[in-house]
């Protein structure tokens, strides 16, 4: 889509992620059959965002769950574009097809907050280096089974934070796929690496 929509698509988005989006994964059938939503909401986040919309440094919880779910709409969005796929490392490309998976994460840009970024950008730079907490890594969803369930994030009043959502999220990964008992020990998934 080239142009935001005049009002936050936000909602309407949410209805159809939470709709597509379950245990078993993610029903990009659905999304695809009915993607307005998703194009809306991935035109708002590229023009939308902390630096466009000057959100203060004191609304991080904002911030992070804007950029959260951006990222997965973005991920999600470039699944469609590059469907039938079975997996992120069947996307090659070049120069970027020389290392598996970079082509998804590194070759592709979208537009967010008023910029060209990729998703590798998006996740290290504006996401993991600018907030130092390891717990973000539960909020992306990188289109892979190995990756925490994808979710979509609230900001919560009365009180309420993003880190207990995270600390939750975190936990219900571990007793699923996070980790799991082997015959030598316990094993983790390459993202606590």
């Amino acid at each position: 889509p080239s142009h935001a929509p005049k009002e936050d698509p936000t909602a309407a988005w949410k209805e159809l992620f939470e709709a597509a989006v379950g245990p078993e994964g993610v029903d990009y059938d659905l999304i695809q059959d009915d993607h307005e939503p998703l194009w809306d909401y991935v035109a708002w986040v590229g023009e939308h965002g902390p630096i466009s919309d000057q959100m203060r440094e004191s609304k991080e919880d904002s911030r992070l769950v804007f950029l959260l779910n951006a990222y997965n709409a973005l991920v999600i969005e470039a699944v469609l574009q590059n469907r039938p796929i079975s997996g992120v490392r069947d996307v090659q490309f070049p120069p970027w097809s020389v290392v598996d998976g970079a082509s998804f994460f590194v070759g592709q840009r979208f537009d967010l907050d008023g910029e060209s970024i990729s998703l590798y950008n998006l996740e290290h730079q504006r996401i993991l280096d600018r907030y130092q907490e390891p717990l973000l890594h539960v909020g992306m969803n990188c289109a892979s089974v190995g990756c925490p369930p994808l979710r979509f994030w609230e900001e919560r009043g009365k009180g309420r934070r993003l880190q207990p959502q995270l600390d939750r999220a975190m936990r219900e990964w571990l007793v699923g796929p996070g980790l799991r008992e082997t015959p030598r020990g316990y094993a983790v998934s390459e993202l606590f690496f």
